[in-house]
């Protein structure tokens, strides 16, 4: 954007068509994408840079070319599927941004103290201002998280000590019954619910006092909620203010920049959603309508000049909004005028990109017809939901599956009703007037129930994983059949997903990563899921202790005093190559065989001490780590921490990520087991993914010689002979290196000494 280029963002989950059509809307020049979306974006026919080569790609780049920015240039089009099912595209200046950061930092401003998490995908206007901008022009921290379930969240609120959030209701709700789960688990209703009740006599220091055991999961720093995107009940956000925190709600549209009002830290009512921000001017128009005024206001629809004057009125945005000003000039949402659907996580979705296909599915010459409204849950969110009138009921059922097959996962029907009436109500143009449909459906809910597009009764027994399910997406247990799949059956959105990893993980204590579970995933798979992952530790917390000072002290006088005599008496380690590590500090990953378990103690005399005192070893968790005085032994005396030989080793990889960014070095057993012979296995790919992605040198070991001194098999060790440790030169990856071909090349070394 600094240098003048126009920046088109997209929502990673966005389908090929849609990117498609936008690529050909704006006559797009570049494509910058990731290995992750890499199959998506390899037939469009533009130029293509991954962000995993980035840092290579710019390392002689790093002064953007001169240019001279206005302040009414474009700076980005912002794209949402618009009606019609063709891309709209919000046009907005560099004037508009900055104007609406400028605003916002008046009542929100950015403090360096701040340590802001970053959950919205940052396609998302609201994400590129309140969770970006503005915390950076007040000098706060942002952080990006590695995925969106409550128990990553958790640890990183923990360790980055986060202060603060920019986020939709819907995660509100999710972390909100994440603690509630945790509290019907032990049976301390009656005692949150007192505390409840005396939170709002409180000053808020002492409502974090109050709620210290159940904030303790958040990392007890968070301060404030930035909230924006969709409706937030003001009792969930009445919740959060009994616990300490904060609940700050804002009003906006990506084409007024992010912003048009908020609340403030100072100054919130938590049923509205705050005062109009400086610089902008808002009235409600005689039928209640939001229109905006000011420099934050878009001036058009890229290359759509019909939809820009169906919004835009003597400078006026009509946002399709109702709602109304209270008397200390707080503004307040009543609902949407047009048919736009909002669903929990801020995404928008059009009845109108959605009726033609379902319609096409019906039966035409008998006149079926369907219309699709908001309907909402009861939870503080809207779903898709379809109103039918058809004339056999049991082919409803097929005609949304062969609907929903066709769209995008946020675009599926998630329930639908049926019309018994002989028309819908319509105008004297012979449309279809959806408030009296919506009205008739709410007067009408209790004697005609709410379908959900689900699957047949089950005669399965129900598991802990079912029963977990059931509760998430409100079906009975004995409704889920093998083959339901939990998001087109089950009605589960990505948070909806996200919220049942984060159950399955409170509940029976396992880390499911949240990209094996898809909205295809059927029930079965997910059980197996569940059977895979059974006894995988969920956290990759590094332990603390092994680290701290006492313990480095007691750790090198056992080795100087006890252990580096006893590995002399027992043999004569000759070390050929420390010259190689000469001017290195580290930190960095040391790979070498495995023969012994005296293969560490070893590495350990082998290096300066320099490098020993920072070096922390991975060590088979199955083995070292099964019982705690084995565990406690392996960390005071060779700084190991538990590492996952099989199955996913995600938490593992991520602890030496964490060591590695702490200043600590590793050493690695590429082979995951000892060698009975000495002979070499195959390394593992975990080496060369680490070296590749954290960017740091692997330097080859061979030791020889240990395997006849206390072999595989044996606890007692023999005197043996002369033993051989042989260092090589550290070997660099270039970013973008295959994990494979990285892997090999350290494999090779350790061989070739």
């Amino acid at each position: 954007m600094s240098c003048g280029t126009i920046v088109v963002p997209l929502d990673i989950q966005s389908s090929p068509e849609f990117t498609a059509k936008v690529i050909e809307t704006t006559d797009c020049k570049l494509v910058i994408g990731t290995s992750l979306t890499a199959s998506a974006l390899q037939d469009l026919g533009v130029d293509l840079v991954f962000l995993e080569d980035l840092p290579r790609l710019l390392e002689d780049r790093v002064v953007p070319p001169e240019c001279h920015v206005q302040p009414h240039d474009t700076a980005e089009i912002v794209f949402t599927s618009g009606a019609t099912g063709g891309p709209k595209g919000v046009v907005l200046t560099h004037r508009n941004i900055f104007s609406n950061v400028e605003a916002g930092a008046t009542f929100i401003p950015g403090k360096p103290s701040w340590r802001l998490l970053s959950l919205l995908p940052l396609s998302h206007i609201l994400e590129q201002v309140a969770g970006l901008l503005i915390p950076l022009r007040g000098g706060a921290t942002v952080v990006y998280p590695s995925s969106r379930q409550p128990g990553v969240i958790a640890r990183v609120l923990r360790e980055e000590r986060i202060t603060c959030m920019v986020t939709v209701p819907q995660v509100l709700v999710i972390l909100m019954n994440s603690i509630e789960r945790e509290v019907r688990r032990l049976g301390k209703e009656a005692e949150w619910a007192r505390a409840h009740h005396i939170a709002p006599r409180l000053p808020m220091f002492f409502r974090r006092q109050l709620f210290r055991s159940a904030l303790r999961g958040l990392g007890s720093q968070p301060e404030f909620f930035f909230c924006g995107g969709s409706f937030l009940d003001p009792k969930l956000a009445k919740k959060w203010e009994n616990l300490g925190v904060k609940v700050v709600q804002g009003y906006g549209a990506t084409e007024t920049s992010a912003c048009v009002s908020s609340n403030s830290l100072r100054r919130r009512k938590l049923d509205s959603v705050g005062r109009v921000l400086p610089g902008q001017q808002v009235r409600i128009a005689s039928d209640g309508e939001i229109l905006v005024k000011g420099a934050n206001v878009f001036g058009g629809y890229w290359r759509n000049s019909e939809a820009t004057n169906r919004v835009m009125e003597d400078g006026w945005y009509k946002t399709g909004d109702v709602g109304y000003f209270d008397e200390d000039e707080f503004l307040h949402f009543k609902g949407r005028k047009k048919n736009l659907i909002v669903l929990a996580d801020g995404r928008n979705v059009y009845p109108e990109d959605i009726e033609p296909i379902l319609n096409k599915e019906l039966d035409q010459e008998a006149n079926e017809e369907a219309i699709v409204i908001g309907r909402d849950t009861g939870q503080g969110s809207t779903e898709v939901h379809a109103v039918l009138q058809v004339r056999d009921s049991s082919t409803a059922e097929q005609a949304i599956r062969r609907a929903n097959s066709q769209l995008a996962e946020y675009q599926r029907i998630r329930g639908f009703t049926l019309w018994h009436e002989d028309d819908f109500p319509r105008t004297h143009t012979l449309r279809v007037q959806r408030h009296l449909v919506e009205e008739y459906l709410a007067r009408d809910s209790q004697k005609q129930a709410p379908v959900t597009v689900g699957p047949r009764p089950s005669t399965v027994e129900v598991s802990d994983t079912r029963r977990i399910l059931s509760e998430v997406c409100g079906i009975p247990a004995v409704k889920l059949n093998d083959d339901s799949r939990i998001g087109d059956d089950l009605g589960l959105d990505s948070l909806g997903r996200v919220e049942l990893l984060s159950a399955i993980e409170a509940e029976l204590g396992l880390y499911i990563d949240e990209q094996e579970v898809e909205s295809e995933t059927a029930v079965a798979d997910l059980e197996q899921l569940v059977l895979q992952y059974s006894g995988i530790a969920p956290s990759a917390n590094v332990r603390q202790w092994p680290l701290a000072l006492p313990s480095r002290l007691i750790r090198r006088g056992m080795h100087s005093l006890c252990l580096f005599p006893i590995l002399r008496a027992l043999a004569r380690p000759v070390i050929t190559g420390r010259e190689n590590l000469e001017g290195l500090t580290g930190p960095m990953l040391f790979a070498a065989n495995h023969t012994s378990h005296l293969d560490s103690l070893t590495v350990f005399y082998s290096l300066p001490s320099r490098l020993r005192s920072r070096l922390a070893v991975a060590a088979a968790d199955d083995y070292f780590f099964h019982n705690r005085f084995l565990a406690w032994m392996t960390s005071l005396l060779v700084n190991g921490f538990p590492f996952a030989r099989e199955g996913n080793i995600r938490t593992s990889l991520e602890r030496c990520g964490k060591l590695l960014d702490q200043g600590w070095s590793i050493l690695l057993y590429p082979e995951g087991t000892r060698s009975l012979t000495g002979k070499m296995a195959p390394f593992k790919s975990g080496v060369g993914l680490l070296s590749v992605e954290l960017g740091v040198p692997s330097v080859p070991i061979r030791l020889l010689g240990l395997e006849r001194i206390l072999p595989k098999g044996r606890t007692i060790p023999r005197r043996g002979s002369t033993v051989q440790v042989r260092i090589g030169r550290p070997l660099a990856f270039p970013p973008g290196t295959s994990h494979i071909e990285a892997t090999r090349a350290i494999e090779k070394a350790v061989k070739s000494l």
